[in-house]
C-alpha cells in the first residue's frame, strides 16, 4: 500500500475533529469578545423591567428633556436607540424624547417569539407604562419601526397625539414589483447564511455590520459592539421572517384619522430604477394615512442619513417638532 492510502484514511478521520475544535473555537471567541465589548460599552440609559408570565425581560430605555407630548423613537430593522444621536438632543431641547431598544435589539434581553408588531407593540406599551412615561406621545417610527409605529397608534389610539414616518416601510413593499420580491427572497438567504456565522465570530472578523462613518465615534463604537452580538442578528432575523403577519396586523391597524403626520421620505435608495419609482409612490401613500399630514421629501438624503448623518438629521428633529408644536398647539399641522 502506498504512502498516500495509508494518509487519506488517518486524514478523514482527523477532519470531523478538527471541524469540532475550529467550531468550539468560534464559539467561544464569539461569547469573549461580546461579554468584553458590553464591559466596555455598558447600557447608557436603564433597563425597565416589564416581566410577565413568568418570563423575564429588560428593556433599554434612555429618556432626555422635559414637556409635553413625550416623542417616543422607534427605530428601524437593526437599529439601535444611540442611532438617534443626532436627532433626540435636539428634540430634547424642546420637549421629552424617549428612545427605546426592542427586545433583542440593543442592551434589551431578547424577547418571546413571534417577533411580529402586536408582539413589539405590547412590549411597547408595558414599557412606557412600566417607566412611568406619560401620554400622549408623538411616536416616531424609522424605516421598519414605521410599521410597529402604525400598530401601536391602532391598538392604543388615544395615547398617540401625532405621529412622524421617518422613510418608513410600507406593508406592501415587497409585493409592489419583481424586483422587490427578489430582494426579499435575497434578504431571508442572507439572514439564513449570517445567522450561524455570528456563532462562531466569523462576522467579527469581516466588515459586516460597520457602522456609518457619519455616527460620533462613540454611537458608532457602541453601534458596532452591539451588532456583532448573536442576539442582534438572531433578532433581525426572527423580526424579518415574522414580516408576513406584521404586515397583515399594520394594515388591520386602520389609518391615522386626523392625527397630524409628517412623513418624511429620502430620495437615494440605491435601488434599480423600478424599485426607487415603487418606493417614491409607497411614500405618497403613507401621507394619505391621515387627514392632516404634510410629506417632506429630502432631496439627496439616503435611507440611513435621515438619522445618522447630522445634515440630515437635522431635518428630522424639525419634522418631529413641527408636529411636537402641533399638538402643543391644538391646531392642523398642513395649514
Amino acid at each position: 500500500m502506498s504512502d498516500s492510502r495509508r494518509v487519506r484514511p488517518r486524514f478523514s478521520l482527523w477532519l470531523p475533529g478538527v471541524l469540532v475544535i475550529t467550531v468550539g473555537l468560534g464559539v467561544a471567541y464569539q461569547a469573549a469578545a461580546t461579554a468584553t465589548d458590553m464591559r466596555r460599552y455598558p447600557a447608557p440609559g436603564q433597563l425597565v423591567d416589564i416581566s410577565a408570565e413568568g418570563r423575564s425581560l429588560r428593556l433599554h430605555l434612555q429618556c432626555l428633556g422635559s414637556g409635553s407630548p413625550t416623542v417616543v423613537l422607534e427605530g428601524g430593522q437593526g437599529g439601535l436607540s444611540s442611532d438617534w444621536v443626532w436627532v433626540q438632543p435636539q428634540v430634547a431641547q424642546t420637549t421629552r424624547v424617549c428612545a427605546y431598544d426592542r427586545a433583542g435589539v440593543g442592551w434589551s434581553d431578547p424577547g418571546p417569539p413571534p417577533r411580529d408588531a402586536r408582539q413589539i407593540t405590547q412590549e411597547l406599551h408595558a414599557l412606557l407604562g412600566q417607566a412611568r412615561v406619560p401620554s400622549p406621545y408623538v411616536l416616531v417610527g424609522h424605516s421598519y419601526g414605521g410599521l410597529y409605529v402604525r400598530t401601536y397608534v391602532g391598538s392604543y389610539p388615544a395615547e398617540v397625539a401625532g405621529v412622524v414616518l421617518v422613510d418608513a416601510s410600507h406593508p406592501d413593499q415587497w409585493d409592489r414589483s419583481a424586483a422587490a420580491q427578489e430582494q426579499f427572497t435575497f434578504t431571508e438567504r442572507m439572514y439564513g447564511v449570517a445567522r450561524p456565522l455570528t456563532r462562531v465570530g466569523l462576522l467579527r472578523l469581516v466588515t459586516y455590520n460597520r457602522v456609518h462613518p457619519d455616527l460620533p465615534a462613540e454611537a458608532g463604537a457602541q453601534h458596532k459592539a452591539v451588532a456583532d452580538t448573536t442576539k442582534y442578528v438572531d433578532t433581525a432575523a426572527e423580526e424579518f421572517s415574522a414580516s408576513t403577519a406584521t404586515n397583515h396586523q399594520v394594515r388591520s391597524a386602520g389609518n391615522l384619522g386626523g392625527k397630524p403626520l409628517f412623513v418624511l421620505s429620502a430620495t437615494g435608495h440605491g435601488s434599480a430604477p423600478d424599485l426607487e419609482r415603487v418606493e417614491a409612490g409607497l411614500q405618497r401613500e403613507l401621507a394619505t394615512l391621515s387627514s392632516d399630514s404634510v410629506h417632506q421629501i429630502v432631496e439627496g438624503a439616503d435611507h440611513s442619513s435621515l438619522l445618522i448623518k447630522e445634515h440630515d438629521a437635522r431635518v428630522t428633529a424639525s419634522s418631529i417638532l413641527a408636529v411636537v408644536a402641533a399638538v402643543r398647539g391644538g391646531r392642523a399641522l398642513a395649514r
